[in-house]
């Protein structure tokens, strides 16, 4: 795991770090690049049907991943504006 033992304590602060550096929509337009480049370029990662659906599915698994980060950071905000 790349998390160091403090970073595990609080795993918030790496959420809201993230979208601190990368807003939700950059984070799409960088997943959707990188999935471009990966499906439409000359590499011998991606030769097969299957090595390609996999990174498809992994890139829309990773979105998914991202949007409910990005809503349990916005929750988090709500509710220390709250307090």
């Amino acid at each position: 795991m790349r998390l160091t033992d403090q970073q595990k304590k609080t795993p918030k602060k790496i959420i809201e770090g993230f979208f601190s550096d990368i807003d939700l929509d950059e984070a799409r337009n960088i997943i959707a690049d990188c999935l471009e480049v990966a499906l439409t370029t000359e590499n011998d990662c991606f030769d097969t049907a299957k090595e390609r659906y996999w990174v498809f599915y992994f890139s829309k698994r990773l979105e998914e991943l991202i949007e409910a980060a990005y809503l349990i950071n916005q929750q988090g905000k709500s509710k220390k504006r709250a307090k």
